[in-house]
């Protein structure tokens, strides 16, 4: 506001905006719902008239500032309020609770302190210059009067009756700059929680693991509080310090996940350039319902809300699964499983057997999986606890996972969690609770679910399948961990359990069928070669093996023995049941048989050269007395025993081979030659 040359009290554009106007539309000349707004300009500045204005402008004016013509005869104390500009520099730097500023928005308390703190230096200032004071109020009465009027008008910040403007004064005189500032924002002049004792008692109630409420806390602080001398709180000022000094209560009060999941920097990472890069596996309830018939408290029951867990392991170049196992609870051979599984489709995807260069796992039976863990990759490292945001899989356990779920679980859907915004139709799933599939149907849907999930389709058009494919045919990186099947067998596969063997850890025998023994309730043998036979028969061995594929284990002892044996190729004994494959098959099995008697005869033969040519002669050895009669005797006994075997065993292979080479002119019985 201000007079113009003429005289005339003048409304200034900051004087409509402040009565709420929007400054556009002023320099417009209209406001909207208001009439046009008469305005002249003096020295560039635009002025109006305020007798011009029309009614409503006029009582906007007046409820803003009080009368105006009583207004600007306030001008002259207005003038000798100047900006601190030491104030304003205070307030830009003051922080409280460690790095916070003053907020600027939607209120600016800095302009607003300093404000106060100018208007309060101007009346200090005049108290003590009585000839100022005289010269625009008369006397200390009447200048309170109108800088109480100003205050109110002017809508400063400061009391407005004379005892707590006064008060305000010697407060601001003692305590300067900092004695403006509301508690709120770290001033603790008028705090009952001012030092470091009331405070350090207050924040030890407040991180109690029990997390007291604030009643309780009140309660517990001025029990201890107040006899020390401190004022007593009540639960609005813990509300405040509770949520002020969250995140120095937060670990105690609800456990480092909590915490790092709040107030802990995420660091952006990218996707893995390449497939195998880095495979995760982490357990998921899946969200669907199965009936399953139980005993509880010895009562028979049919429970419709029975639900299964799931292994899942997936690739972080696309959340491609890779594997999945499940089972009613989850458990390490659960886990295991879910890496067998995976193991078997990269197989299928690519032909061959890769490991991943990196791994990720939550920390669930760490130490009895670590060991399972580090087998697998290159410097493996345990996940940090508590962390989740480190994991693509928690991701992929998202929208998009329900999303196709749905699809699938038509009947039993489980819906999300109960903390999300989606939720199921409680109605619809009792309605539909005898409809829900049986438990032993679980493996079914999920391999639908896993299914549609990998044929889901990305933002270029193609599956999540093909995609990996892709970026693993195009990776050396992805191609470098290639491992034979049986070190395959060897970190992922099911080690043989024989409850009643006297050896657990080694529960089979090798015999001259080979190796016999019950793998997912059903009997096998499998082929043991010749040359480990020989030295082997009657040892003890263990059976590693896959359940997906129990056609080849992987057999050792753990020790000296370790080999790849295949299943047992079980012959017709009727000619007329005799394949093309049988044929090949019975004459591969035939030529093994007469090189194995040719070996045994080339070993007599080796042995016998040796002792030429060493010059001794082991039968002239006998006859020349060197032996005491009983020794000799006995070596006599065993030599012609062993002689006459060995020969007689190499007579009657011989035998045997030459009349089933005319078995196939014949066409006789072959019982005889398949012993």
């Amino acid at each position: 506001m201000k007079y113009n040359s003429n005289n005339i009290l003048c409304i200034e554009v900051d004087d409509l905006v402040a009565a709420g106007f929007v400054e556009e539309n002023i320099h417009k000349g209209v406001c909207v719902g208001y009439s046009t707004l008469p305005n002249m300009k003096e020295n560039g500045r635009l002025l109006f008239p305020f007798d011009q204005l029309g009614i409503r402008y006029k009582e906007a004016i007046e409820k803003r500032f009080g009368n105006p013509y009583n207004y600007m005869a306030k001008a002259p104390l207005r003038n000798l309020i100047q900006k601190d500009i030491a104030a304003a520099a205070f307030y830009l730097e003051y922080s409280f609770d460690g790095t916070k500023k003053l907020p600027r928005q939607p209120i600016d308390y800095v302009t607003k302190y300093t404000q106060c703190a100018s208007v309060l230096n101007m009346m200090i200032k005049a108290e003590t210059d009585k000839k100022e004071l005289k010269k625009f109020a008369g006397n200390m009465v009447n200048f309170y009067d109108k800088m109480i009027e100003i205050i109110t008008e002017d809508r400063i910040d400061l009391p407005t009756t004379y005892i707590t403007l006064r008060r305000k004064i010697s407060d601001y005189k003692a305590n300067g700059y900092a004695s403006l500032i509301s508690s709120k924002f770290g001033n603790k002049n008028s705090a009952k929680i001012k030092d470091e004792v009331s405070e350090s008692l207050l924040l030890t109630y407040l991180e109690h693991h029990n997390q007291f409420d604030d009643e309780q806390v009140c309660r517990f602080y001025n029990l201890a509080a107040v006899p020390m001398g401190y004022k007593a709180i009540d639960q609005s000022t813990v509300g405040v310090h509770r949520r002020k000094r969250m995140a120095e209560i937060m670990i105690g009060r609800q456990g480092n996940a909590k915490f790092y999941d709040t107030y802990s920097t995420s660091m952006k990472q990218r996707r893995p350039s390449c497939a195998l890069a880095r495979l995760e596996n982490d357990d998921n309830d899946l969200d669907m319902y199965f009936w399953k018939k139980e005993v509880r408290k010895g009562k028979n029951f049919t429970n419709y809300y029975k639900r299964v867990k799931m292994i899942v392991v997936v690739d972080a170049l696309n959340d491609y699964p890779l594997g999945w196992s499940y089972g009613e609870e989850v458990s390490v051979e659960l886990v295991r499983a879910a890496w067998l599984d995976a193991m078997h489709h990269i197989n299928e995807l690519t032909g061959s057997w890769y490991l991943p260069h990196q791994i990720k796992n939550d920390r669930w039976a760490l130490t009895g999986l670590r060991p399972f863990y580090q087998s697998i990759c290159v410097d493996y490292v345990d996940n940090t606890l508590g962390s989740k945001r480190n994991r693509y899989i928690e991701q992929s356990f998202g929208k998009k996972w329900h999303k196709d779920l749905k699809e699938i679980a038509l009947v039993g859907y489980a819906g999300h969690n109960m903390s999300s915004q989606t939720r199921i139709n409680p109605d619809a799933l009792n309605n539909n609770l005898k409809n829900v599939p049986h438990i032993s149907e679980a493996p079914g849907y999920i391999s639908l679910f896993i299914d549609k999930i990998r044929n889901r389709k990305n933002e270029k058009g193609q599956t999540l399948t093909e995609q990996w494919k892709a970026s693993f045919a195009s990776s050396e990186i992805a191609q470098e961990r290639q491992i034979s099947y049986a070190h395959m067998l060897d970190l992922f596969g099911v080690r043989h359990s024989v409850a009643s063997a006297r050896n657990p850890e080694l529960p089979n025998s090798i015999t001259k069928e080979g190796v016999v023994c019950r793998l997912n309730n059903e009997e096998y043998t499998y082929d043991v070669p010749d040359t480990i036979r020989l030295d082997y028969t009657g040892a003890n061995v263990q059976v590693i093996y896959s359940p997906l594929d129990v056609s080849r284990v992987l057999v050792t002892d753990y020790k000296k023995l370790r080999f790849i044996a295949n299943t047992t190729y079980i012959m017709p004994s009727a000619a007329v049941d005799f394949t093309e494959n049988d044929n090949k098959v019975f004459w591969a099995k035939m030529t093994a048989k007469r090189k194995l008697v040719e070996w045994v005869a080339e070993q007599k033969a080796k042995r016998q050269d040796t002792l030429n040519a060493a010059g001794i002669d082991a039968n002239g050895l006998l006859q020349a007395g060197i032996l005491t009669k009983e020794i000799k005797q006995e070596a006599e006994a065993y030599l012609q025993a062993a002689n006459g075997k060995e020969l007689a065993a190499i007579e009657n292979n011989v035998q045997q081979n030459d009349a089933h080479f005319n078995y196939q002119k014949e066409r006789a019985n072959v019982d005889f030659f398949l012993d």
